[in-house]
């Protein structure tokens, strides 16, 4: 046993430099934090696999989901039943109408056509009542029964009320097979361009595919119909238009004829009227009978003349036409010869010459009486041309009264006759309308067309267990490490001496390892000093061997013969830490009690 002296412990521990374990001014120490990572390794490790075998567990379970898409391409249409190209053709898209062409593909109505169409009440994708309930639904499902059963509110009687029908069942189901339906499609415009993208997403590829291709070409059909109900729309107002307006043109085209009846206003084929015809007429028979009666005039005014100057009857032209004077004048030549023959051969007053004389004095009176009459018979004939055109003079004035009369009474007549033109006009018009919408309508084609149909997927777009695997590792090294941080703020132990110095602001002269696995299941098996004795070489050996030297260099001068080990708490090691010290002391060769 060592003898003890009195020992002198200084009243504070030597003025010396503290020593330097970081940059003071770093914002993270690499070492410190090195440090920290390997004290919470394994809640680190434990947070990490435990959210990375979460999210990769549920990535495998989830039922993988298949995304298929169309695209169509569009056009804007208007509604114009006045004009039947504004009712059966578009116009330049806008942005605003692919937006709204884009709110009509994502529209209930549409959808309900392509779940009808498709029969998809009958998939159990997308009627809840023909799936097999999951193990967590059954769960679920038990655990809300029992806590019902437990709770006395769950036992209280609810009214019942009567049982749903067949129909509404199945309109209920429908409904069902229509929200999913909905929930399961997304609409949206390509960019900034005029092309509509349709995703459907499906359990199974080609079901989601048939799904894309049935919205895309349900929203063609939409396009037709639309176009059909305008068109039948337009019908049925021009329809009903065609009947007031012909009704219109009737009662005008009615009101003309009764007035033009009453004013006694006729009219021809080429639309004068009969006495602007008859005056026509009157007036080129006028033209016709004073021409008549002017040549008429003219040869009565020459024979009188020519018979007033006693010209010769040769000279007269009327006379000359005759074939009376032509057959007379013939005869007198003749005796004319006969006279002057007997005038060779006798002498004037002889039977034969005076008879041929008698004869030629006949002649010449008969031609003479032939004359008188033809001047006569022209006479007559000029008396009737001028009563002929003085007539037609009367029948002119008198038609030009009646003229005058009609012009008055078809003012009124005019403006009936626009009002049933204007009517009539208007009729035709809406008329060629009705057949040209009638017949367009069979031709009528959407405004948009299938750019792309949808193909079958060959891989799953939900979930995409790699980038969840790689999201679950982020995720799960994010949580550990906020944990581990955690764990570090709210840790109020000294784990190094770094600490001890930072915290109390004295050198630390050294720090003691802490011993695992020494006893199994509370039965102590080895202690500490004879850990030491036999391992003299391990990191426990030498902390104490560090903590022995330490006390030795404390203080050069003076020689330390007895060093006191305390504590603030009871059982923190005080007893086997001056026994290991004692053991290293003597290992050392050092007098120790």
């Amino acid at each position: 046993m060592n003898k003890a002296y009195p020992v002198n412990i200084p009243a504070a521990y030597p003025a010396y430099p503290m020593p330097v374990t970081g940059d003071e001014n770093a914002l993270i120490d690499i070492q410190s934090l090195i440090q920290a990572v390997r004290r919470r390794f394994w809640l680190i490790t434990a947070t990490f696999l435990l959210v990375f075998s979460i999210i990769a567990v549920m990535s495998y379970q989830i039922t993988p989901q298949y995304t298929a898409d169309s695209k169509v391409i569009v056009d804007s249409r208007k509604f114009n039943v006045v004009d039947v190209n504004d009712v059966l053709s578009g116009l330049t898209p806008t942005t605003a109408v692919v937006d709204t062409e884009v709110q009509v593909v994502k529209s209930r109505s549409l959808l309900a056509k392509v779940a009808s169409t498709m029969n998809l009440v009958d998939e159990p994708e997308f009627n809840g009542a023909l799936r097999e309930p999951s193990s967590t639904s059954k769960f679920i499902g038990n655990t809300k029964k029992f806590i019902r059963d437990i709770l006395p509110i769950g036992n209280s009687e609810e009214p019942v009320g009567p049982a749903p029908s067949r129909e509404d069942i199945e309109a209920a189901q429908f409904e069902g097979a229509v929200s999913a339906l909905a929930s399961r499609v997304s609409v949206g415009r390509v960019g900034t361009t005029y092309i509509i993208a349709i995703y459907v997403r499906s359990e199974s590829p080609s079901l989601a595919a048939a799904l894309a291709n049935a919205v895309a070409d349900q929203y063609l059909v939409e396009q037709l119909e639309a176009k059909f109900d305008a068109t039948k729309r337009a019908n049925a107002w021009l329809e009903d238009q065609l009947g007031d307006l012909r009704e219109d043109v009737r009662v005008a085209e009615a009101a003309v004829e009764s007035y033009r009846a009453a004013a006694g206003i006729s009219t021809t084929g080429s639309g004068i009227t009969l006495t602007e015809q008859q005056i026509s007429d009157l007036t080129g028979q006028l033209a016709v009978r004073e021409a008549e009666l002017a040549e008429a005039q003219a040869r009565l005014n020459n024979v009188r003349e020519k018979r007033a100057s006693g010209a010769s009857v040769d000279s007269i032209a009327e006379v000359l036409s005759s074939p009376v004077i032509s057959d007379l004048r013939g005869q007198l030549a003749d005796v004319q010869r006969q006279r002057a023959a007997l005038l060779t051969r006798y002498g004037p007053r002889h039977p034969e010459v005076q008879r041929i004389v008698n004869e030629e004095a006949d002649l010449n009176t008969q031609i003479n009486a032939e004359i008188t009459r033809i001047e006569a018979k022209l006479e007559g004939e000029v008396l009737i041309a001028r009563e002929r055109v003085n007539s037609l003079k009367r029948s002119k004035n008198a038609l030009q009264g009646t003229l005058n009369s009609n012009n008055r009474a078809q003012v009124r007549l005019r403006e009936l006759e626009r009002n049933a033109e204007a009517s009539r006009t208007l009729y035709e018009d809406f008329l060629a309308r009705f057949k040209e919408t009638s017949q367009q309508a069979s031709r009528a084609e959407p405004d948009a067309r299938v750019l792309s149909p949808a193909t079958v997927p060959l891989y799953p777009s939900f979930p995409r267990t790699k980038i969840n695997l790689l999201l679950g590792a982020f995720l799960g090294a994010a949580l550990a490490g906020a944990l581990a941080l955690l764990a570090e703020l709210l840790d109020n132990h000294f784990s190094t001496a770094e600490d001890v110095e930072r915290m109390f602001q004295v050198p630390s002269i050294g720090a003691i390892p802490y011993l695992h696995g020494l006893s199994t299941f509370g039965i102590k098996k080895k202690s500490p000093p004879d850990y030491l004795v036999e391992n003299p070489l391990s990191a426990f050996a030498e902390s104490i061997r560090n903590l022995r030297a330490s006390i030795i260099f404390a203080d050069l001068d003076t020689e330390a013969k007895t060093v006191a080990i305390s504590s603030s708490l009871p059982d923190e090691g005080k007893t086997s830490l001056t026994f290991c010290l004692g053991r290293m002391s003597a290992i050392s060769g050092a007098k120790t009690v």
